[in-house]
């Protein structure tokens, strides 16, 4: 057989190859509509918020990523509102997103900017240029720099520096960290 027979051979395979898979897509499509089960009247009616309807606001903080969950403050306000009522009252412009679970809980998710009241007040060490610097936020956020120290990063002991590069110096306030800096002086 000529390699130009072949050719033609495999070229008319691949055509059919491809039409076949494609027609099967095609008819997957309108079988695989009809797998699914009809929606259960009760789903049908709009869901409403009542008296017993859990309600759970999740904070979601841009900064630090960490969701903070807890329950709505003035959830009576909801009472008897439907969901489109309430995403208009929490719009998604404002940072909201609103929904119903499976369990009827309602869950409101809040973006907001900056960080969780947890890392708000955190600061750590780290290196700016030579220097010792004092970061906002916990180790590892090297974005915002508070104040450059004259600490020299190479006057400081081996274990010291090391623990300073890797962000190891974490401090829950500015008092904290404070003291640490002033113990950190003696090698300025």
């Amino acid at each position: 057989m000529s390699k130009r027979i072949q050719g033609v051979i495999l070229l008319g395979a691949l055509l059919l190859s491809f039409g076949l898979g494609f027609g099967l897509a095609q008819h997957y499509r309108s079988v695989d509509n009809l797998s699914h089960k009809p929606v259960p009247a009760e789903s049908r009616q709009e869901m409403v918020v009542n008296q017993d309807t859990p309600v759970v606001l999740e904070k979601v903080f841009t900064e630090c990523g960490h969701v903070v969950t807890g329950e709505l403050e003035n959830r009576k306000n909801l009472v008897g509102k439907t969901l489109e009522e309430i995403r208009q009252q929490y719009p998604y412009k404002e940072g909201y997103l609103a929904w119903f679970n499976e369990d009827k809980s309602l869950v409101i998710h809040q973006r907001v900017e900056g960080w969780c009241p947890e890392d708000d007040s955190k600061c750590h060490l780290g290196v700016y240029k030579d220097h010792v610097a004092v970061y906002r936020g916990p180790a590892g956020y090297n974005e915002e720099i508070l104040r450059i120290t004259r600490i020299k990063i190479d006057s400081l002991p081996t274990e010291v520096r090391e623990e300073v590069r890797t962000g190891k110096m974490e401090f829950t306030n500015e008092t904290t960290l404070n003291d640490a800096l002033e113990s950190l002086d003696e090698y300025e």
